[in-house]
């Protein structure tokens, strides 16, 4: 017991040399978050919707030429000669979302306290994240319904037929003897056990007619603990919790602007560890962050649960109005 308390005591008073007191802080940090988000299927893709005007609609309307979409306009091709089409599936099936990101920005603002005589601080922080996306990768996981990819072959008459590139136990030429269905001057073969190849999951390419835009904001209350005895320089480590929300905007292919995001402010928290140096005779400490930022906008917000997790480097600038001792 001795011992932690003569700790606790060269902590503290170690620790006298910090400043103390109010300070403001900005940072800046380059930002490339890795978003996700997941649903569930509603419709089949063969059913049938309502639209806005009462008419019945393909339910998949705008997923018809993405290369092997089911009952889609273009087969995905492999070789040159066998495209593949993934097989229907009906409402039920988990779908996920995995965005693109390109390099973006992070300016955060902040206002603090020094705790006199003490290796904590807190602060109170405003921070805006800027990121563009170009699209993302689309992936339908498989259950009962969910049963492969079928094979295809470009031409107009499906009497003689290619076998997939990996299937080494199927002789060429090959005729199907399921179902066959055309798809423009592409013919399908429906049957999966003469050609299809099994899979529990789909994966499409999707790409924006222009860079969705995307923006998060966040308030977030940062505690710090700074770790004493390395004179003007001050490692420390810190963890913030708070709100955040997100908003986006992208174009459609008519020219209009399409924009969302989350219905409200959900938690965010943050992992930071830093190191600062406090100039002599200065109330000027210029620091480097690495921060861990994550929120999940789950199905509570805006029904579609995102995950957004931003791993960066901040550089900041920090001024004490109140010092005892610089």
């Amino acid at each position: 017991m001795r011992k932690v308390i003569l700790g606790l005591a060269l902590i503290l008073g170690a620790s006298s040399a910090n400043a103390a007191g109010l300070y403001v802080s900005a940072g800046y940090g380059r930002s490339n978050p890795d978003l996700k988000s997941s649903a569930i299927t509603e419709f089949g893709s063969a059913d049938k919707c309502i639209d806005a005007n009462g008419e019945e609609v393909f339910c998949y309307e705008d997923a018809l030429d993405l290369p092997g979409f089911p009952n889609g306009n273009v087969l995905a091709n492999y070789n040159g000669s066998v495209g593949y089409q993934a097989a229907d599936w009906r409402a039920g099936a988990l779908e996920g979302y995995d965005y693109e990101t390109k390099s973006g920005n992070t300016m955060a603002l902040a206002i603090g306290w020094d705790i006199s005589q003490n290796p904590f601080r807190l602060e109170f922080e405003y921070q805006k994240t800027k990121f563009k996306s170009p699209g993302y990768v689309w992936t339908v996981y498989g259950n009962e319904e969910v049963n492969g990819y079928l094979a295809g072959q470009y031409g107009d008459e499906p009497t003689t037929w290619s076998c997939p590139a990996d299937d080494p136990d199927c002789p060429t030429p090959w005729t199907p003897t399921g179902t066959n269905a055309t798809l423009g001057d592409v013919w399908v073969n429906t049957n999966i056990e003469d050609g299809g190849i099994e899979s529990n999951s789909y994966v499409f390419d999707v790409s924006f007619y222009d860079d969705m835009s995307a923006t998060v904001d966040s308030y977030m209350l940062n505690a710090y603990f700074e770790i004493p005895g390395f004179g003007a320089v001050d490692p420390y480590i810190g963890f913030g919790y708070g709100k955040a929300k997100v908003n986006y905007d992208f174009a459609n292919e008519d020219g209009s602007v399409a924009s969302g995001g989350s219905d409200g402010y959900v938690n965010a928290q943050q992992l930071i560890a830093g190191v600062e140096y406090r100039f002599n005779e200065s109330p000027i400490i210029a620091g480097v962050e690495y921060r861990q930022f994550k929120v999940d906008f789950d199905e509570r917000d805006d029904k579609v649960p995102y995950e957004l997790e931003h791993k960066y480097v901040m550089f900041k600038l920090r001024y004490d109005f109140i010092s005892e001792d610089y």
